[in-house]
């Protein structure tokens, strides 16, 4: 495919906080689990300051519970 065609849609987009309920939608999961996932990452990948190991894994572990409990 040649640039300027097809898809308009790029990571960036999707990754933007604006657009994590649209993101949600599209995929059909809870916008929580796209909001938690974003601030774990953004955790994660901070050069500059390591993340709370509290906060971090209070974050992981309602993440995982949202992942593996049952669609309500």
């Amino acid at each position: 495919m040649k640039h300027g065609k097809g898809s308009s849609n790029e990571g960036n987009t999707a990754r933007d906080k604006k657009n994590q309920s649209v993101t949600a939608d599209i995929l059909g999961i809870y916008v929580k689990i796209i909001i938690l996932f974003t601030e774990l990452l953004d955790m994660f990948n901070n050069p500059i300051r390591k993340p709370c190991r509290k906060t971090f894994a209070e974050k992981a572990h309602e993440l995982f519970v949202l992942l593996t409990s049952p669609a309500l």
